[in-house]
């Protein structure tokens, strides 16, 4: 699953420091805190093991719910039994029975709408197979809203404009299971250590299409405006993995080793498929070879769904992504989604081939999906793309933990959902990256490939992983795995050096200044880099004490000396370096960490005649991202001071930058520090720009320059169909008084994607609860209530019922100041009296009243 990271560049500047931290100082007294320690989280035991899930599937769509039959076929795990317990959440149960060849025997159950426990006609041993069949009915919108940050919502089946009351979204019906939600739509046993084959027979209406696990075998006619859609899924694989979704899709497909590789979208976007998906193949090739085993699956699919309540979700064979996919070419340009996709797929290796035993170990499937990001990129874009990508997500590792930083593993949580954290995912991808340091490439690929091969098809824990290195290396890594795994916290290293003349030496000081309570001594294996005028010399050292003193001899004093030289390590280096050594660091160093560092060190630079100004300068040019980004952000003080100086420099940026999101930055830099004859031949030209987020911040940045001219682009922009730009044109026009603008916000809502979509809700609300034409206000009202009525995503709901509420507040303050305006409510609302406009007016109130509830209804 990919986990959204909704975070501006500019806040998570956190880990550079020129002063070293200190260590909190008992003060003598006895600590009184009271820890509070959630229960232990074992692993579920296993009372029977799941072999093949066959599934008879028709959505009844009016009333959201769906018909099911399970036949469940499972064997006693070890103890011989009478009876066997499935997860079954909210449903309502019609019958069960046992099947026995073509045999349909009555089997008594209890049921208290979480568990489903049936008793069998006798006792079972653990090598005899039974099948039971259970008839039910799935009911998801009877449920209460659950989640978490990365998982929004635990109902399982959704539901999308069922009543197609929503110009802006499809009927659609999707699942998401993760992590334990599939129950919802049919019976299982719903633990990550669990497998099943699969067979899903789906009914429905002959205008949809279906998406499943593994293979599609037929469709068949029923002659009654229906089809079913047999799908067969042959290799076992965790129930939360399990998918079905129903949707009217436009299908692309591409081959790879002789097996389906399709992409199935809205039809408008059929024709953008492969720009968006077709690096897949590539992938593919690249992940197998890199692992030494061959894609391990039947198929493998990727679906764009409608209000999807994640960032991405790895279903085995039928990956599941959001609207955010759905890419023209301007929006392909500002984000490619690679790292998604490559996430996704990595997961049919760790995650899907081989699962975490238990949600504890679930940076066994995120963390190694995580780094295949950074893997690809690596690959396919070099090590500098790879290396900017990697510092931003320690950063926002590091930043995320600053109150809490529990373990990698963690046997106590409060919510099994708490483990889909930066901890997870971002933490487990670096360490990943510092291992594979340690080991080497060959070393760590082949400790991959023998974890997956020893654990094809089954679950694993952390221990099998590093059984699997140690055998490969013939090191014993307990010590890593004990720090890195299963203990908390991140080193803090404070390094100071010292040239000695006289004895020719460096000495270089290493103390470890974490909190060394709660967070002990580590061991550390750094590389040192010392810099030389016309060379680089490396040399090796393990850090295991508190405070150590690591002496070098050289014929002359090192230029600079960078530990960690690598860059691997996660946690923080702290180093107080002179400025000129800082400097010749950024530009000797390889490392784009090191340069990124030098930038965030000095911080916002005030003198512009500064070296350390220059650096800046040189910062807005450099290869790496990230560091350009630092550079835009820290160089505002030069702005301020003096930006006739680095005016030329930053025009340059805004037209010709490779990242649109610098480029964006810049723009608004321009907008803040300039006037406007200087700015406006910029802002026109990137009005035109191939992307739409450059094209959205450049109408912005224009017309609060010029609101004249941004009158007149506004309305050419209308004809747009980019998220971004109809987002900057719903808050545009918020507070405009034309009558016509409905069909703007219906455009945006159309267009918008999942997080765009709450801006444009705020606007048309303003717009309409500000608006002086009943006709507007009353459209307003409907366009806010059906697009929350057609939406599967509870808290969007939500959120639209706030909406409306501001929107009531608002009239009803209109009807209370009634005689101010009387003259503009009787222009807008020509042929109405006073006495109809006040009334309907009033009316409003139980009009959005009505909407809210029927809303309410849909949760």
């Amino acid at each position: 699953m990919r986990n959204y990271a909704i975070l501006s560049f500019g806040l998570i500047l956190i880990l550079s420091a020129c002063k070293t931290t200190e260590q909190k100082k008992s003060n003598g007294k006895k600590d009184e805190t009271i820890y509070v320690v959630s229960a232990y989280e074992s692993a579920y035991t296993r009372r029977a093991d799941l072999i093949n899930t066959k599934l008879f599937l028709t959505p009844l769509w009016k009333k959201r719910e769906m018909k099911g039959k399970a036949e469940i076929t499972f064997k006693q795990h070890f103890y011989p039994s009478d009876s066997v317990t499935f997860n079954a959440r909210g449903m309502t149960i019609n019958s069960v029975t046992l099947v026995n060849g073509n045999d349909r025997i009555s089997l008594k159950y209890n049921y208290d709408s979480l568990l489903l426990t049936i008793r069998l006609p006798r006792t079972y041993l653990s090598e005899e197979i039974i099948t039971v069949s259970i008839d039910y009915i799935s009911n998801p919108e009877s449920l209460d809203i659950g989640g978490s940050s990365a998982i929004n919502s635990d109902k399982g089946l959704y539901f999308v404009d069922v009543d197609s009351v929503d110009e802006s979204r499809p009927t659609q019906l999707w699942t998401q299971g993760e992590t334990q939600s599939n129950s919802v739509w049919f019976p299982t046993i719903e633990s990550p250590e669990q497998k099943t084959t699969t067979e899903i027979f789906i009914t429905t209406d002959s205008a949809f299409k279906t998406l499943s696990n593994g293979l599609l075998l037929e469709t068949i006619n029923n002659n009654n405006g229906t089809f079913t859609w047999h799908w067969k899924q042959d290799f076992p694989a965790a129930p939360y993995l399990v998918m079905i979704a129903v949707g009217d899709f436009a299908i692309v497909k591409d081959k790879w080793n002789g097996i389906e590789v399709s992409y199935y979208v809205d039809p408008a976007y059929e024709k953008y498929a492969r720009q968006t998906f077709g690096k897949t193949p590539e992938m593919m090739t690249f992940f197998s070879k890199l692992l030494g085993i061959t894609y391990p699956w039947q198929k493998y699919s990727q679906i764009v769904v409608h209000d999807f309540v994640s960032g991405a979700m790895e279903n085995v064979t039928a990956v599941v992504h959001g609207t955010n996919m759905h890419q023209d070419p301007g929006t392909y340009i500002d984000d490619n989604y690679e790292h998604y996709i490559s996430h996704e797929l990595f997961h049919h290796w760790f995650g899907n081939m081989v699962t975490c035993r238990s949600w504890s170990n679930v940076t066994l499937n995120e963390g190694f999906a995580n780094y295949a990001e950074y893997l690809w990129m690596e690959y396919k874009y070099g090590k500098t793309v790879a290396e900017s990508h990697l510092v931003e997500e320690l950063r926002i590792y590091l930043r995320s933990t600053d109150k809490s930083d529990p373990a990698l593993i963690r046997y106590q949580f409060e919510d099994r959902e708490d483990m889909y954290d930066r901890v997870s995912y971002n933490k487990g991808g670096c360490v990943l990256h510092m291992l594979r340091n340690y080991l080497g490439d060959s070393a760590f690929f082949k400790g991959c490939n023998l974890y997956l091969t020893q654990n094809k098809f089954s679950s694993a824990e952390a221990d099998n992983l590093r059984h699997a290195f140690e055998k490969v290396s013939g090191e014993d890594l307990n010590w890593f795995f004990n720090q890195w795994y299963y203990r908390g916290g991140h080193p803090i290293l404070n390094v100071s050096y010292k040239w000695n003349n006289a004895l020719k030496k460096e000495i270089i000081t290493i103390k470890q200044v974490q909190d060394l309570n709660t967070n002990p001594l580590y061991k550390l294996p750094l590389d040192i880099d010392f810099y030389f005028e016309n060379s680089i010399e490396r040399k090796k050292i393990i850090v295991t004490k508190n405070i150590q003193e690591f002496e070098f001899s050289f014929d002359e004093k090192p230029k600079v000396v960078s530990v960690d030289a690598e860059r691997v390590l996660v946690g923080a280096v702290i180093t107080d370096r002179p400025e000129e050594e800082t400097i010749y660091l950024y530009d000797h160093s390889s490392h784009v960490r090191d340069r990124s560092q030098a930038v965030t060190t000095f911080g916002f630079v005030s003198d512009d005649n500064s070296q350390k100004s220059q650096m800046i300068r040189r910062a807005l040019k450099d290869p790496a991202e990230v560091v350009r980004k630092e550079a835009i952000i820290y160089a505002s003080i030069i702005f301020q001071n003096n930006p006739e100086s680095i005016k030329e420099l930053l025009f340059d940026v805004a037209l010709h930058d490779s990242s649109t999101e610098i480029r964006s930055t810049a723009l608004q830099r321009m907008k803040t520090y300039y006037k406007a004859e200087e700015c406006m031949p910029v802002f026109e030209k990137c009005l035109t720009d191939k992307s739409h987020r450059v094209v959205a911040t450049a109408f912005g940045e224009l017309n609060d320059k010029d609101p004249v001219r941004g009158a007149e682009v506004a309305v050419q922009l209308e004809s747009d169909s980019s998220s971004q730009v109809l987002t900057k044109l719903a808050t545009y026009y918020a507070d405009n008084d034309t009558t016509d603008l409905i069909r703007i916000y219906k455009k945006a809502f159309r267009y918008g994607d999942r997080w765009d979509k709450y801006s444009v809700l705020e606007d048309v609300a303003k717009y309409g609860g500000s608006h002086y034409n009943l006709k507007v206000i009353k459209a307003s009202i409907d366009l806010i209530a059906n697009e929350a009525r057609g939406s599967a995503f509870d808290h969007y709901k939500t959120i639209s019922i706030e909406v409306l509420s501001e929107v009531r507040e608002k009239l009803l303050n209109s009807s209370l100041s009634f005689g101010k305006n009387e003259s503009r409510w009787l222009k807008y609302n020509k042929g109405m009296t006073k006495d109809e406009i006040t009334l309907e007016l009033a009316d409003f109130q139980l009009y959005i009243e009505g909407k809210q509830t029927a809303i309410t209804n849909d949760k």
